[in-house]
């Protein structure tokens, strides 16, 4: 638990983000032979969902006030990804990570002006949001995202969330916090969320989790190492961003694509021979080249590409050329 001070905290200049996705299935890539050794793969971007509901579970503790502000500055970012998609039928719900508060916490979604959640009804759901995330800074010390999403999700989705989680959406979590999970004193342990994230849907890959806390393994000067948030994302899939970074604008822009269910790993038919990799990517006319290590990496155990702070856009196709093994 962070002990707070009248001090300022000012946000350190790390850059320390990354995408993983949980597996799911994948459509078979088209591979086109070259040559004898040579193939190119083309890969594409999923459509976007239909149907999302996306919670987003904030910290709100003594040291948090600076990021709520940079969250609900950088929101309309968020929605205007959002707004773009004509036809997404959308839920945004905000709770926080207090456990212990029965009156505003534990999983309740915040409400503003009469407001549980936004959606298309909303007119304007920008100064709604800005009202259910910046709670203020009063919350425990023992900040528990994983309890906060999961009595949302379940202790709550027959009480004051009912009419949130829908069956057929895409459901996207997004946690921000400055501190390490300790769900485990709520006893949701990190096993238990995994499977029940695993198993709120019936068709796989309709789930993701996202984090923005303190990068591992060593923090920074305003945010403890979110050990416990990291393995949860990893396990489920989704952004993993440093809340010690303050791009602020760009993260919003990629979560947004994320909680619309866009994907940033795309799998390979073949083994390749990872130096020769050539991957770009088509998108509204415009032919992007990309270098491994530096704009994506190759993950071996699972044969595939991960973009690493970029989402290809709807429709648009990942090419990727490489000798195999």
């Amino acid at each position: 638990m962070r002990i707070c001070t009248l001090s300022l905290i000012f946000l350190g200049a790390c850059q320390d983000y990354s995408f993983t996705s949980a597996p799911d299935i994948e459509p078979e890539p088209v591979g086109i032979t070259i040559g004898d050794e040579t193939v190119t793969d083309v890969l594409r971007q999923r459509d976007p969902v239909d149907q999302v509901d996306v919670l987003w579970v904030i910290d709100n503790s003594c040291s948090m006030q600076d990021d709520q502000d940079e969250l609900t500055a950088a929101f309309p970012e968020f929605m205007n990804f959002f707004m773009g998609l004509v036809d997404l039928d959308y839920h945004i719900g905000v709770v926080s990570t207090d456990m212990y508060d029965t009156g505003d916490g534990m999983g309740q979604l915040r409400e503003a002006d009469g407001y549980r959640w936004l959606d298309r009804e909303v007119p304007d759901p920008i100064p709604y949001f800005d009202i259910m995330a910046n709670m203020g800074t009063n919350g425990s010390g023992d900040e528990m995202g994983r309890a906060g999403a999961f009595h949302a999700l379940e202790t709550q989705s027959d009480g004051v969330n009912d009419g949130f989680l829908r069956d057929d959406a895409f459901l996207s979590v997004v946690v921000i916090s400055d501190e390490d999970d300790s769900s485990d004193m709520d006893g949701v342990d990190a096993d238990l969320f995994i499977d029940f994230m695993d198993n709120i849907k019936t068709e796989p890959g309709m789930v993701s989790y996202s984090t923005i806390v303190g990068p591992t393994p060593d923090g920074c000067t305003s945010a403890d190492a979110g050990y416990g948030y990291e393995a949860v994302q990893q396990a489920i899939g989704g952004v993993f961003w440093s809340i010690c970074d303050n791009q602020w604008d760009r993260l919003l822009e990629e979560l947004a694509m994320a909680a619309a269910g866009m994907k940033h790993e795309f799998f390979l038919k073949r083994q390749p021979i990872v130096d020769t990799l050539q991957v770009e990517v088509h998108e509204a006319g415009v032919i992007s080249d990309f270098d491994l290590g530096r704009d994506y990496e190759y993950v071996a155990e699972r044969n595939s590409i991960l973009f690493l702070d970029y989402v290809p856009q709807p429709y648009a196709e990942i090419i990727v050329t490489y000798e195999v093994e």
